[in-house]
């Protein structure tokens, strides 16, 4: 702990020196140069004297810690305009010109509504937001250096002799390393010394909300990830679920509310008249797919039995009790049928339940096998040609029997005839 200590301190120290080490260099090159002292004051000074802020924000960018460099933006507003303005007025009260206010409270105010209002309502910053924040500073810049070029100089006092031009290439240089170690060495240790006491980055919380109460606020540091999601309050018919986001991975606050949609009562394999329908209480993600394979089986009377079992399943990741009822339509055939169900202990013989032309099966299990096999009638079929070949030699031989009587009768009656 004391290492991070002394590091932080150091870096610390090095922003301060290298700050001012950078602007001095900057402002004798600017002077040298016969840079406008207004437009130094606008540009190099107010840009150096924030250069540490920014360094020590974009590192935090640059090392993953972005929620510290959206915590620096605003906590280095508050300090100036805080913590700063009121040592200054402690130790020298003054009086302010209302007018040299104008531009930089308006730059001030609109800045800190656009950056707090896209904070609350989209709860992330993307590139776009940042070019907008970026162009809002060029154009204060500009109207600083138009405002000060319509100011009347002050006269202008004897300037002291410059220094080399060597030194001051020399200060700007060993100031920007020294801003840049010092950001470095603030971010990091800063951060473990802040793990160490408990104090976390920035307060990031997910909130989650269902019936518009608030069921759960869970904090996290910037990064992490939720492992498990709070239970959702029930509501009759419906499934609830809470938003599809990447919760492995968590960078900014939110509210969550969850989503209730209505169960599906039926789920079928499509078509005006489908092979397979499922009744049940089904949510929007929830499938049905069935397939066909050829089964043999032995039953508890050890007699062998073949056919082709078809297989129903059904995906759905709301599903909470599984309990449907499968309709399977019966193809066209003669005879009867027996249902066979397949268990863990193997074929069993079930009860059919018949609905017009579709076969009733319950079931308590994402999937179910089970199989139609239908009766062997050919015996049946066999005796019933037998009788009715039969039947007609039976009418055949009795109507011969008829013809050869009737033929007796008229011969005995012309032998009659013949003989009178």
């Amino acid at each position: 702990m004391l290492i991070p200590v002394l590091l932080f301190i150091v870096g610390l120290l090095c922003l301060i020196k290298g700050g001012d080490w950078f602007v001095d260099g900057a402002t004798g090159i600017a002077r040298r140069f016969h840079v406008p002292e207004l437009l130094i004051g606008a540009t190099v000074v107010s840009i150096g004297t924030t250069l540490p802020e920014v360094m020590v924000s974009t590192t935090s960018a640059l090392t993953g810690h972005g929620e510290i460099a959206y915590g620096n933006a605003i906590g280095s507003v508050i300090c100036n305009a805080a913590l700063i303005a009121a040592i200054t007025i402690a130790v020298r009260p003054g009086k302010v010109d209302p007018k040299s206010l104008r531009t930089p409270v308006a730059f001030f105010f609109v800045a800190a509504a656009f950056y707090a209002g896209v904070a609350y309502t989209t709860g992330s910053f993307t590139r776009p937001v940042g070019l907008i924040l970026l162009a809002m500073f060029v154009a204060y810049i500009v109207c600083n250096v138009l405002a000060m070029k319509n100011t009347p100089a002050p006269e202008e006092e004897e300037q002291a002799e410059e220094g080399s031009f060597a030194k001051e290439l020399g200060l700007l240089a060993i100031g920007a390393v020294l801003i840049a170690v010092g950001a470095d060495l603030l971010v990091d240790n800063g951060t473990l010394i802040a793990q160490a006491l408990g104090v976390p980055e920035s307060v990031i919380a997910l909130t989650f909300v269902a019936q518009d109460e608030v069921v759960a606020c869970i904090p996290f540091q910037y990064g992490d990830g939720l492992a498990t999601l709070p239970d959702l309050p029930p509501v009759e018919g419906c499934f609830g679920e809470w938003p599809d986001l990447d919760y492995a991975h968590l960078t900014f606050s939110r509210t969550l509310e969850a989503v209730y949609t209505p169960y599906a009562s039926a789920l079928s394999t499509g078509g005006e008249l489908p092979d397979i329908l499922v009744d049940g209480s089904f949510g929007g993600e929830a499938k049905i797919a069935h397939t066909t394979q050829q089964a043999s089986w032995t039953d508890a009377q050890g007699r062998a039995h073949t056919g082709m079992a078809t297989t129903v399943t059904v995906e759905d990741p709301v599903m909470r009790e599984i309990s449907y009822t499968v309709h399977y339509r019966l193809q066209k055939q003669r005879g009867g049928f027996t249902l066979w169900v397949e268990t863990p202990a193997g074929w069993e013989e079930r009860k059919a339940q018949i609905d017009g032309s579709y076969l009733l099966l319950q079931s308590d299990s994402k999937r179910i096998t089970f199989c139609v096999e239908t009766r062997q009638s050919e015996a049946i079929l066999l005796v019933a040609v037998v009788v009715l070949c039969a039947a007609v030699l039976g009418c055949a031989a009795w109507v011969r029997r008829q013809q050869k009587a009737r033929r007796h009768k008229e011969k005995d009656a012309q032998e009659k005839s013949h003989d009178e």
